[in-house]
């Protein structure tokens, strides 16, 4: 959910009817060109909890999960940071 919305978003999608076990790895990066991507990584603060809620996609439809691993890695532009700072001091 982005920031207590309703809204949610497709991390991965399984292979359809089988029930062979497989591993996915989605990476996603401020310059990631999917609508939306950059707008939530920038809005997300310390402090905020992510959450990955599995599902199936159809009522009757089964969907087994054995883990999920959330690993968020984040770089300080010490430069903008110093800008911004200047800017509101009026320097």
């Amino acid at each position: 959910m982005i920031h207590g919305s309703s809204q949610g978003r497709v991390i991965q999608v399984n292979v359809h009817a089988s029930k062979i076990a497989r591993s996915h790895t989605v990476t996603w990066d401020t310059r990631d060109p999917t609508p939306g991507v950059k707008e939530w990584l920038n809005s997300v603060r310390p402090g905020d909890m992510i959450a990955v809620y599995p599902r199936a996609r159809y009522l009757g439809w089964k969907n087994f999960v054995e883990g999920i691993e959330i690993d968020v890695f984040f770089a300080m532009d010490l430069n903008r940071g110093l800008e911004e700072e200047l800017i509101q001091s009026g320097a």
